[in-house]
């Protein structure tokens, strides 16, 4: 049996978020953390070690943009995947972006993101 694959999604927008969480719980079989803001993801990350993490880059108070650039310069975290999941392409980081979903977005393509990321990473079989 092939390990179930944990993904920290970080959204501040209740909606989106539980849009996410239930498209890749119910029809992708993921395992998901929400963590609905900045704060609460660089908490999540002291704790976890998720396979994925699908990051929204506007947010109130640490916003995406830190918390990645907190993956990325951390030992723990340096190598886990990073999606961004964001409406403004503009100015992302050049380093260590795995992909980018750009919002709106369709749950086929959530999906596909996901699981592409996941194989190119090894996380999943």
């Amino acid at each position: 049996m092939i390990p179930q694959s944990h993904i920290l999604v970080v959204e501040d927008d209740h909606m989106v978020a539980t849009l996410i969480s239930y498209a890749l719980r119910e029809l992708g079989g993921f395992a998901v953390k929400v963590a609905n803001g900045g704060d609460a993801a660089l908490e999540s990350l002291g704790i976890l070690r998720p396979d994925l993490i699908l990051l929204d880059r506007w947010m109130p108070g640490t916003g995406g943009d830190e918390v990645f650039h907190f993956a990325r310069q951390n030992a723990q975290t340096s190598t886990i995947p990073i999606v961004f999941v964001t409406g403004d392409l503009s100015d992302l980081p050049d380093d260590g972006v795995y992909r980018v979903l750009k919002k709106p977005f369709e749950v086929r393509d959530l999906l596909s993101v996901v699981r592409q990321s996941l194989v190119d990473s090894d996380g999943l079989s």
